[in-house]
């Protein structure tokens, strides 16, 4: 959703740096693969931005420009997904606390989230 229905491929190197901060060797990131019409992401995306409006932030993950929701219960897992930024995400991903609850998950992500934005460009 937060790249309007593509799904970016795993990469874990882009560049590689000698000593001094030069790219010795870059690599081109994987072509995204469409796997949502645009449109139909984007009305997803503000559908789940108008849901979490308002919601107290152990249901959503809470920190400002943090879109996502939490569930979990009895015997289940407590998750949070979402991304960041609200209007132009850079980070999405995905809290799951195995022997936790939604409010845990939500918890974590509220914390984690913000934090991570500092880390990603």
């Amino acid at each position: 959703l937060a790249r309007d229905g593509e799904r970016p491929h795993p990469h874990f190197v882009l560049a590689v740096r000698a000593a001094d901060g030069r790219a010795v060797d870059r690599r081109q990131a994987p072509a995204a693969t469409r796997i949502l019409a645009a449109e139909v992401a984007r009305s997803l995306r503000e559908a789940l931005e108008e849901a979490t409006r308002g919601l107290p932030a152990d249901r959503h993950g809470g920190g400002p420009g943090v879109v996502g929701l939490s569930d979990g219960g009895p015997g289940r897992p407590g998750w949070f997904v979402g991304y960041a930024p609200g209007r132009f995400p850079r980070l999405a991903g995905a809290v799951v606390i195995e022997h936790g609850d939604a409010q845990a998950a939500a918890e974590v992500g509220r914390q984690l989230f913000p934090q991570a934005l500092h880390v990603v460009r």
